[in-house]
């Protein structure tokens, strides 16, 4: 993949006039883009809206790219195939990317709790065991986004935004009440936060 990515900014513009350079790279990126499954046949989709939070097919990503554009910040595609450790160190990383490293945080605080696996788990630990859980439990059964994603990603929209508790559980209550009824979204901020 390529060093310089300033194309995916400069190279877009609203209503439709985007550069030669802009298309042919983000024909090459959607092209090239692997996703999670091991057929590659829906990738997460980078553009504003979406903001690698949804996945759909290959063509649907390019349309979406093409009408909305890159996600700010997405200089290291991670969700698409691309090793962190491929890209220069001096590269910008996006705050919403710390997601994906939690799950490495959480197993190393793991270790330093786990003394003696015969012992029983203390609260701290079985605390961790659920974050951990919560990493890979999809939110619902229509989608590849996680519980921890989904709140961290939500907690970051209330903190951005100023949202109250009062905003906050009445988005909550919202979109849980537009998911299916095996959903995993948190009732109130307070379970957010246990998250």
């Amino acid at each position: 993949m390529e060093d310089d990515r300033e194309w995916m900014y400069t190279g877009w513009k609203k209503g439709g006039c985007h550069t030669k350079e802009w298309f042919e790279k983000t024909e090459k990126f959607v092209e090239n883009a692997r996703g999670e499954s091991t057929t590659h046949a829906v990738i997460r989709c980078p553009c504003n809206k979406c903001g690698n939070m949804y996945s759909h097919d290959k063509r649907s990503v390019t349309l979406h790219l093409c009408k909305d554009g890159f996600v700010q910040g997405y200089k290291v595609w991670d969700k698409h195939g691309e090793s962190r450790s491929i890209v220069s160190a001096q590269m910008e990383v996006d705050d919403g990317e710390d997601v994906d490293r939690l799950d490495h945080m959480l197993e190393d605080l793991l270790a330093e709790f786990v003394n003696n696996p015969e012992d029983p788990p203390t609260k701290e630990v079985e605390e961790l065991f659920k974050l951990l859980q919560d990493l890979e439990m999809p939110l619902h059964g229509h989608t590849m986004v996680t519980i921890l994603q989904f709140v961290t990603h939500l907690m970051g929209i209330k903190s951005k935004f100023g949202f109250s508790a009062k905003c906050y559980k009445a988005i909550l209550d919202l979109i849980s009440d537009v998911l299916p009824a095996d959903h995993k979204v948190p009732k109130d901020i307070y379970r957010s936060k246990k998250r």
